[in-house]
């Protein structure tokens, strides 16, 4: 994913940090227990522990979650639902899974 420049003569660009190397294509924050849930292009949905007093701590899980990017993010009191794309043994075509917050999947359609 390239960054887009919100200023037209601007050469600036983020730097990665140490948390999130790669710039994530959704983020959500988890309502129950203080998560936050970052998903890649590469399909790998990763959660990270936040507290208000330090910010962003350590990784918590990562998983892979679908073969391509992960467009779509969401998290309840089951566990994590997420919509994403990729091809899968010459099959083309999207994938819904549901997983809970350690990545063990409760269900995927595909």
């Amino acid at each position: 994913m390239a960054y887009t420049s919100y200023l037209p003569t601007s050469s600036w660009q983020p730097l990665p940090s140490q948390y999130l190397p790669s710039p994530p294509s959704t983020l959500t924050f988890d309502p129950v227990s203080p998560l936050l849930f970052a998903s890649s292009q590469a399909g790998t949905i990763t959660s990270h522990f936040c507290s208000p007093t330090t910010g962003l701590g350590g990784r918590y899980t990562s998983y892979k979650a679908h073969w391509g990017a992960v467009g779509e993010c969401t998290v309840d009191n089951t566990g994590i639902l997420s919509v994403g794309g990729g091809q899968m043994g010459g099959r083309r075509g999207g994938s819904v899974k549901m997983a809970t917050r350690r990545g063990l999947a409760l269900w995927t359609v595909e």
